[in-house]
């Protein structure tokens, strides 16, 4: 299993590491659903495209969630909100990735995204085992509706 805690990306596209979640996550799900080859030479083929596109920028943030979804080859319904609460249970034909958040000394939050199972549960932390997604609470959900 890759993570974006694995040296050879924090060598080659050290975005990764502390904010490529999201994009491992969906990553993940592309692998588990559409046998995408989950490899660090493709993680970073699709990290430059995904920038080079605009779905997402250097650092990862996400500009498009459909656009990630479709660049993974996924066929999503556009029209359908990505944002979902928490409480929101996916039906047969979506998929979700899980924000955690946990409360910081300092007042901010962190924030980790990982793969879910359509109930909230985690199936892909792509920390390994995020302090976040372990022992913080689950803030929202971005959920895509396949075609």
């Amino acid at each position: 299993m890759i993570l974006q805690t694995d040296k050879r990306l924090q060598k080659e596209r050290p975005a990764i590491r502390p904010y490529g979640c999201a994009f491992m996550s969906m990553a993940y799900l592309a692998n588990k659903y559409l046998d995408y080859e989950f490899s660090i030479e493709i993680i970073i083929a699709s990290y430059d495209d995904c920038v080079e596109s605009r779905v997402m920028s250097e650092d990862c943030f996400i500009n498009s969630w459909h656009g990630l979804a479709e660049f993974f080859g996924f066929e999503i319904i556009k029209q359908i909100p990505v944002h979902k609460d928490r409480k929101y249970e996916c039906s047969s034909d979506e998929m979700e990735i899980l924000l955690w958040r946990l409360p910081r000394g300092d007042g901010k939050l962190w924030k980790h995204f990982v793969a879910g199972n359509g109930k909230g549960i985690t199936t892909y932390d792509p920390w390994g085992v995020s302090l976040t997604a372990t022992t913080g609470i689950l803030d929202s959900k971005r959920v895509l509706k396949l075609v």
